[in-house]
């Protein structure tokens, strides 16, 4: 047996915990025993660091408690009550007690009977609380069970009252500080309960416990460690909140107590660089509150790793921040000049607030043949701007430094007239639909692009090309390609006329064609829209186009958009769980009547557009729906339908 420790204290931690009045104890002998199973969480094998310190490895003694039981002797009514030590954590943490089942107790000889007392032999069956009674205006409590530590415990106490308690299950929290020793007891509660006896009689034992039924789960309360950055893409030295929370914060209205202990920063190429966010960093660093934030300007791109101790279980947890460095930007002002004259050369750096200076030699001068070409002398150093009188053809470099990085950037000035901007198509006459790949040049000296435009008579028809170099694109009419930019300093623009020939249209197309205007639908489809081959990597065209009972009887002419290949392709990347099986994809007018369809005159089955799926390497259930939704909504599809909208929940989406 392990005797109990000091009353005053016991007392005293039931009263600050707000349960009922704890009197003076009587030692109480069970026959029984009460089992306090420790369940301790694993910690992973990732490295973490110690505050303030270099990389270094999984502490030991972070693990709170190997895995097994602890027997707590429950005593009878004649000896002082056992108690069992729990383990000792070496960091703060919160667990759980949840205390079940009930014990049979039965009225000893001694015990006289009456006034709401079980008679000698009678047995009763009793909850978490033990058993209560009011006999000559005195509580009795038969057993109470305590968990504790120093920082605090937790009692299922009696309750005051003539009737049994019948609770089979409670729970409770408490602190378990570091290095804290806890015990975990049965105690009788009143102060005459461990004896009993007649008029005139002997004194003995009230109860006899004939059974232990009731059991003690001690457990770590477990939460998850969260970081976060806003935003996680920023230019180079703006200010970037990262955030560290768990969730849970609370368990029973208690906080998860944890700590930061390390921020690990690994920044992208050359060498290393201090975190910008350090484990201190982080407010408020002390008490539980449940997030703690570091607001702090990065200049590399590179990923955080915050290491931390949740309610005594190692936690680790990285987010990755893009950072877009600074630029140097170099000009010549002007580009281009027909004979020996000024030239400003001018050095900026964006964003323009940061410090920065030029290094080295600062500017190099290198003509295009042979030395000279600029005087009186070279640009200095300490100029970020200078004008200089440039006589040959040739490149002027200007290198910086901005914090950690080392810029450099040139300008060309050409002495003579500057060629023309020149645009080449690969294919000058095409069939509707053929793919023409546009060319940009400009005799070997540098150029920008600032747009595209196809001309077809007087109509221009914009193209998503943007500022490429080169345009690859289908045409579908004769017509002419431009394209705008400058050549040096000098705005320019070049343009490739290419000769589309018409389709011969197919009697099956000129059927499908026809079902458009039968059937009302909100599209005018015209032969070059038609196909009879296709597919991509993963679907074929009979997939795509067919392969499915009454949506298209013109097989194998159809009509599929590369939206709808594309966004198809990406889902499937995204998905990442094997095949998509199509039940659906282009229907014509009458085969979309035909399937039962909702929208008989707009669905995007029609226009080549749409495609109803399912999992082909596993079963369809909800959950596996909503990772193929989520897969496909990543694509930014123009239809996303629920689990809810068939009845045979197939996923439908459309690009």
């Amino acid at each position: 047996m392990v005797p109990l420790g000091p009353l005053p204290h016991v007392a005293a931690q039931l009263k600050r915990h707000g349960f009922v009045r704890f009197m003076k104890t009587a030692f109480t002998r069970f026959c029984m025993t009460l089992v306090v199973v420790l369940l301790a969480g694993g910690c992973g094998s990732d490295e973490v660091l110690s505050p303030g310190t270099g990389p270094g490895t999984l502490m030991a003694d972070f693990v709170p408690v190997a895995g097994g039981t602890v027997t707590v002797p429950i005593p009878n009514q004649a000896t002082p009550e056992g108690q069992a030590a729990l383990p000792t954590f070496s960091r703060r943490t919160l667990l759980r007690a949840t205390m079940t089942g009930t014990v049979e107790i039965t009225a000893s000889p001694y015990n006289p009977g009456g006034a709401g007392l079980p008679e000698p032999g009678q047995a009763r069956t009793v909850g978490l609380p033990g058993f209560q009674y009011n006999a000559s205006g005195l509580y009795y409590c038969g057993a109470q069970l305590r968990v504790a530590y120093s920082s605090g415990g937790f009692v299922i106490p009696c309750v005051a009252g003539e009737s049994m308690d019948t609770v089979v299950s409670a729970q409770g929290f408490f602190y378990a500080g570091a290095g804290e020793a806890g015990t975990a007891f049965r105690t009788a509660g009143s102060p005459n309960a461990w004896y009993c006896s007649k008029p005139g009689g002997p004194t003995g034992p009230c109860w006899y416990y004939s059974t232990a039924g009731q059991t003690v789960t001690i457990e770590r309360v477990t939460a998850e460690l969260n970081v976060t950055a806003t935003p996680t893409t920023v230019n180079y030295l703006d200010t970037v909140t990262v955030t560290v929370s768990i969730s849970p914060a609370q368990a029973g209205g208690f906080n998860v107590p944890w700590t930061i202990d390390s921020v690990r920063w690994v920044a992208d190429s050359f060498g290393t660089q201090v975190s910008p966010c350090t484990w201190n960093l982080f407010v408020p660093n002390t008490g539980d509150a449940p997030s703690r934030t570091c607001r702090r300007p990065f200049s590399r791109s590179g990923t955080l790793t915050v290491s931390a101790t949740v309610s005594g279980d190692l936690k680790q947890k990285a987010v990755r921040i893009e950072v877009t460095p600074p630029q140097l930007k170099v000009t010549a002002s002007p580009a281009s000049i027909p004979s020996a004259q000024s030239v400003t050369f001018t050095a900026s750096v964006t964003p323009s607030w940061v410090t920065w200076s030029l290094s080295g030699s600062g500017w190099t001068w290198r003509p295009d043949s042979g030395t000279g070409g600029i005087s009186p002398s070279n640009c200095w150093w300490y100029e970020k701007t200078c004008t200089r009188t440039i006589a040959k053809s040739g490149w002027m470099k200007a290198t910086a430094t901005v914090g950690e990085y080392a810029l450099k950037d040139s300008a060309r000035v050409l002495l003579g007239t500057p060629p023309r901007l020149q645009l080449a198509a690969d294919k000058q006459a095409i069939t509707a639909g053929e793919t023409v790949t546009f060319t940009t040049s400009a005799g070997g000296e540098p150029y920008t692009i600032s747009s595209w435009v196809y001309r077809v008579d007087s109509t221009s028809q914009s193209v998503a090309c943007g500022t490429a170099l080169q345009c690859v694109t289908p045409l579908t009419t004769t017509g002419t390609m431009w394209v705008f930019g400058a050549v040096l300093d000098r705005p320019d623009s070049a343009s490739a006329a290419v000769e589309v020939a018409g389709v011969a249209c197919d009697d099956i197309v000129l059927t499908i064609i026809g079902e458009y205007e039968t059937f009302q639908v909100n599209l005018q489809p015209t032969c070059p829209d038609f196909s009879d081959h296709g597919g991509t990597a993963h679907f074929s065209w009979s997939e795509l186009n067919g392969g499915f009972e009454d949506g298209n009887p013109h097989e194998p002419w159809g009509m599929v958009r590369a939206a709808l290949t594309t966004g198809l392709e990406a889902t499937r990347t995204n998905y990442n769980r094997g095949g998509i099986r199509l039940s659906s994809g282009y229907r014509c007018p009458h085969g979309n009547t035909a399937v039962g369809s909702t929208a008989p005159q707009t669905s995007y089955h029609m226009h080549g557009r749409a495609a109803d799926m399912f999992s082909s390497d596993h079963t369809w259930t909800e959950d596996e729906f909503n990772l193929l939704k989520t897969a496909a909504d990543a694509t930014g599809p123009i239809e996303s339908f629920l689990w809810t909208e068939y009845p045979d929940h197939h996923y439908h989406a459309a690009w």
